[in-house]
């Protein structure tokens, strides 16, 4: 296995600290692992199947007619809920796997950038969300019945009311 160091390894009282990025390969030299440590998120590589290039941002399900890709989302409440796409705002991914090899790096955990539309109530902090009608975007779960199974994650900064934009969630599929 080959391990790609970029930056410097120092030692430290009890070890060595790495300061730089990690690349991990596998036999065949595909690279698999990324780790940053810049990024605040968890991401993994998927293709996806939605036709042009998606933003950074952009929340995506899993698409039931192509097995193991992702598409756009478009319909509220959808349960098939995947991620979200890494990198909005240019704040990268913590950790990558699958780096390199697929369409996207797609958050599954952790704090990203995505598009999120105010509706009728507005966001704030703490507040759920989900899927909504908007392409790509995320809304308010205000219908607690609706939402079993299709939330997203959970807003970090507000939004205001009829507003669209990107801010800062949370990713914590439920």
């Amino acid at each position: 296995h080959r391990v790609g160091v970029l930056g410097r390894v120092e030692e430290a009282p009890g070890g060595a600290d790495l300061v730089g990025n990690l690349n991990i390969y596998n036999k065949a030299g595909d690279q698999v692992l990324v780790s940053l440590g810049e990024g605040l998120d968890y991401a993994e590589g998927f293709n996806v199947s939605t036709e042009g290039k998606l933003p950074e941002g952009t929340v995506l399900v899993i698409d039931p007619d192509h097995p193991g890709q992702l598409m756009q989302s478009t319909s509220a409440y959808d349960v098939k809920v995947a991620g979200i796409i890494a990198g909005a705002n240019g704040l990268k991914s913590g950790v990558r796997l699958g780096a390199g090899g697929f369409d996207y790096d797609v958050a599954l955990a952790g704090r990203v950038y995505a598009c999120v539309i105010g509706g009728e109530t507005g966001i704030k902090p703490g507040d759920l969300l989900t899927t909504s009608d908007t392409p790509g975007c995320a809304m308010k779960a205000v219908d607690p019945t609706l939402a079993t199974g299709a939330v997203l994650g959970k807003a970090m900064e507000p939004m205001d009311k009829g507003e669209q934009g990107l801010i800062l969630v949370l990713v914590t599929l439920q």
